[in-house]
């Protein structure tokens, strides 16, 4: 459902998987935890989840940053993602080195862009390339909490699988209709 979009708001805290229907190959967990709310001038941590996500690492990565500082980054391996978490004064921007072996977006061997998200919307940024690392350069306004890098990989809809499957069901096809004795012809 190209172009459409979807929320739900979970009533209790629990762990619920998902899927897409029409491509069952994406899924994903949500996690829901219950927090307190409190009425203080500190930052409070959020609570993520209930449950350690074991594809989450913190990261320490090579940045600069102008207007902000950077309270964390984390690295999702599932969901192919850096996620930094800054605190910031003013309209800013941040410039951060992404080694390849941490993330990357390739499609086949060429370069893809990533998909960045500065709290929750894409935007547009400036990007260096090397061989061993790409560096991005997002702007950023006055209160954002966090960025997002996400790293593309290609998922095609027919690809060798889907040929694989279509193969099988051909060659079930044909050794039915021999076995059977199914004729195509009409008789008279």
């Amino acid at each position: 459902m190209a172009g459409t979009t979807f929320s739900h708001t979970f009533e209790e805290a629990g762990i619920f998987p998902y899927f897409c229907m029409v491509h069952p190959w994406m899924e994903g967990i949500v996690y829901v935890g219950t927090a307190e709310v409190t009425t203080t001038s500190e930052p409070v941590p959020e609570l993520i989840s209930e449950e350690p996500v074991e594809s989450q690492v913190s990261v320490d990565l090579e940045y600069e940053i102008s207007a902000g500082q950077v309270k964390s980054m984390t690295a999702d391996g599932e969901q192919n993602s850096v996620t930094i978490e800054i605190d910031s004064t003013d309209d800013g921007q941040i410039s951060v080195t992404l080694p390849r072996d941490v993330i990357d977006a390739k499609v086949g061997d060429e370069d893809d862009q990533f998909f960045i998200l500065v709290d929750g919307e894409e935007v547009d940024f400036e990007e260096t390339v090397s061989t061993t690392d790409r560096t991005v350069t997002v702007e950023f306004p006055a209160g954002t909490e966090t960025i997002e890098v996400i790293g593309t990989f290609a998922i095609p809809e027919f690809g060798t699988i889907a040929a694989v499957i279509l193969g099988i069901a051909i060659i079930s096809i044909i050794v039915m209709t021999t076995k059977s004795r199914l004729s195509v012809t009409p008789r008279i």
